[in-house]
C-alpha cells in the first residue's frame, strides 16, 4: 500500500482496510465505488472513496477510458 491510499481491493489481505471497512459498514455505509478506476496490465487499485446508506438512490456510470490522469 502506497502512502494513505486504502485500496478497497486489498480488504482481505490488509488489516488497516480491512478494519476501516468494517467500521464504515458498522454505521451502515456501503462503497459506491466497487470497479476498479486505475487498472494496468499490473495492477488494478479502488482508491476512490464514495459512501452511502442507500445504494438503490445511486445512479451509477462506470467510464472507461485509455486516458491517464498524469500528463
Amino acid at each position: 500500500m502506497n502512502g494513505n491510499n486504502i485500496d478497497l481491493l486489498k480488504f482481505a489481505t490488509h488489516s488497516k482496510t480491512f478494519y476501516c471497512l468494517d467500521n464504515i459498514f458498522s454505521y451502515g455505509y456501503l462503497p459506491n465505488i466497487t470497479n476498479s478506476a486505475r487498472v494496468s496490465k499490473l495492477s488494478a487499485t479502488i482508491i476512490d472513496h464514495i459512501y452511502v446508506d442507500d445504494k438503490a438512490s445511486i445512479i451509477h456510470q462506470n467510464n472507461i477510458t485509455d486516458m491517464s490522469d498524469h500528463v
